[in-house]
């Protein structure tokens, strides 16, 4: 009996009839399964370039324009004392990787939970 998602109304949440038995499928099913999915994505993401172009360039102005709130803060915090720009920059750089690891990680137990024939959805 597949779970109902309290998301599911949203089509980027809902639970994926052609996914349900990845648990159970065998390694090569479960690649065409990933590859065909990913061919919605690139169709998807191409059919609203054009939207998301405009959402990057809202937030990337928003940034120049001086979208740096923590900073303020600290510098708020240091009586005036600005923050170097290099360190920002390595902040920046330093939270992108930690995002990047989470992400590789969280991946990397899925597949080893999938290559046990253990339930993603547990």
């Amino acid at each position: 009996m597949p779970t109902q998602s309290k998301w599911q109304s949203l089509p980027t949440e809902a639970i994926n009839p052609v996914s349900l038995a990845v648990d159970k499928a065998p390694v090569s099913d479960i690649i065409d399964m990933v590859v065909n999915e990913d061919r919605k994505v690139i169709a998807a993401v191409q059919k609203e370039k054009e939207r998301i172009a405009h959402g990057i360039e809202i937030i990337t102005q928003s940034l120049r324009k001086g979208g740096r709130i923590i900073f303020v803060l600290l510098e708020i915090v240091r009586r005036g004392k600005r923050i170097a720009p290099q360190k920002e920059a390595l902040v920046h750089l330093v939270g992108f990787a930690l995002i990047i690891t989470f992400a590789v990680v969280v991946t990397y137990f899925d597949v080893l939970r999938v290559l046990r024939g253990e339930s993603l959805f547990r």
